[in-house]
This record gives structure tokens, C-alpha cells and sequence, in this order.
């Protein structure tokens, strides 16, 4: 329903790769992103920059049996390549 992307940080070297970050998940039932978790991080600015993206993510719930309910997810954050100066 809603994605903020995350920002390259500045301290990564410009030019270079994109960059992944991948965090599993649990979406409540109110569709909101709790208890991230990083499972893989190219550096610890990467990882700070995809948490501090993911958090504001809004969902839309997963339902079982017509009712929302938290739903387990792993997403691969893409920090995009900074141009060289």
C-alpha cells in the first residue's frame, strides 16, 4: 500500500554496485512492519538505510478465514547506485 525507499548512504563509494539489503518481517494485522530482522547487509550503513525505509512501509494484512492476521515476510532492499562525481 505504501514503499519509501531507502537512501544510499554517503558513505558508500560512489560509482560501485547496488547495493541488497535483505530483513525479514512480521506484518500485523494492521498492515505495519514489526519486529524487522537483517539477514544480510552489504555494510552497516545499508543496514541502517533499508530499516529506517522499511519501517514506514505500510501493508495490506494477510487474512485468514476473513480475518486480518500477522503474516511472516523477507524482502530484498535495493539501494541504488550513486553516480560517479
Amino acid at each position: 500500500m505504501h514503499r519509501v525507499e531507502p537512501v544510499r548512504p554517503a558513505a558508500l563509494p560512489a560509482g560501485g554496485k547496488a547495493e541488497y539489503v535483505y530483513v525479514a518481517f512480521v506484518v500485523d494485522a494492521d498492515g505495519r512492519v514489526k519486529d524487522p530482522r537483517v539477514m544480510y547487509a552489504c555494510a552497516p550503513e545499508c543496514e541502517r538505510a533499508a530499516l529506517a525505509a522499511l519501517v514506514q512501509w505500510r501493508f495490506t494484512a494477510g487474512k485468514l478465514m476473513g480475518r486480518p492476521v500477522s503474516t511472516q515476510m523477507t524482502v530484498a532492499l535495493h539501494l541504488p547506485v550513486a553516480p560517479e562525481s
